[in-house]
């Protein structure tokens, strides 16, 4: 049974780390998208303005370059901020409770893995006997031995 938590448990923490992953995909896209419509915009205004000012002070070709110089600093900029990595909070968080989850699934596995054959050898009622005392004792950290009476 514990088994068979562990795994739901890892599931759902792996569910809501792909859920945030996702939001947070979603986001950098829409950042992207927006800051690519202005830059198409904003370009076009521009280059207008400079071109028709450029032109006045250099040859056409020269013009020109400066115009492709702006453009790219300016979608380099934009693209650097779509690209910025980073995790929220709580997509860092369901990670760890996934990790931890699937570690002590391990964990349960292989203790039932050792019990196997141990059964064989001492039968299956002394090991169940085992292993419910185990799972006993160990739901029950703060557990101590009672004080000796006087």
């Amino acid at each position: 049974m514990r088994a068979i938590r562990l795994v739901r448990v890892a599931a759902e923490a792996e569910r809501l780390r792909l859920k945030y992953q996702m939001r947070r995909m979603a986001r950098r896209l829409a950042l992207a998208a927006a800051g690519a419509v202005f830059v198409l915009a904003v370009l076009g205004l521009l280059h207008v303005a400079l071109w028709q000012y450029a032109v006045t002070l250099m040859p056409p070709i020269e013009a020109c370059l400066a115009l492709a110089g702006m453009d790219a600093v300016i979608a380099g900029i934009l693209l650097a901020l779509a690209g910025r990595p980073g995790r929220d909070e709580t997509e860092r968080e369901a990670a760890l409770l996934r990790d931890r989850a699937l570690d002590e699934l391990k964990q349960s596995v292989a203790v039932a893995a050792l019990l196997e054959p141990l059964a064989h050898i001492f039968g299956k009622r002394t090991m169940f006997a085992v292993t419910l005392a185990y799972n006993l004792l160990r739901k029950q950290p703060g557990r101590r031995a009672a004080p000796p009476e006087s």
